[in-house]
């Protein structure tokens, strides 16, 4: 799947090196770069949850297979129990990345600032020579 998602980046890059050339602007700017890595990445993460999600309800669906009266049965839902719970935690941190990833606004579009700045003149409510 990270193959696929590299793929995709890469024919995205090209498509926009030949793009900025007929437009005789032959540059890509850097945070044009970093926009592709991250959607990449956030792709890359949020398939690797739902894989992660996939084998873990498959492993819910053998634990049921397994009886809890006999021994051996027992030994084997608890390992399957494990290997859930370790499931989770990847989970988790995967999701994790993926909030980062999706709140770091530099691959998002830009956005204007509502904040004043030093170019702004502030204009009193009275004139001075009142």
């Amino acid at each position: 799947m990270k193959k696929l998602f590299l793929t995709i980046f890469i024919i995205l890059l090209y498509i926009k090196v030949v793009w900025s050339q007929e437009n005789n602007s032959s540059y890509i700017t850097a945070k044009e770069i970093r926009c592709l890595n991250y959607s990449t990445q956030y792709h890359v993460t949020k398939s690797q949850i739902n894989s992660a999600y996939q084998e873990k309800k498959y492993l819910e669906n053998l634990k049921k297979n397994y009886s809890v009266l006999n021994k051996e049965g027992s030994i084997q839902r608890s390992r399957i129990q494990a290997v859930i719970n370790a499931k989770d935690n990847e989970m988790f941190r995967l999701q994790r990345r993926a909030d980062y990833i999706s709140t770091y606004r530099d691959w998002e579009t830009d956005r204007k600032s509502t904040r004043l700045n030093s170019s702004h003149s502030r204009a009193s409510r009275m004139p001075s020579s009142a």
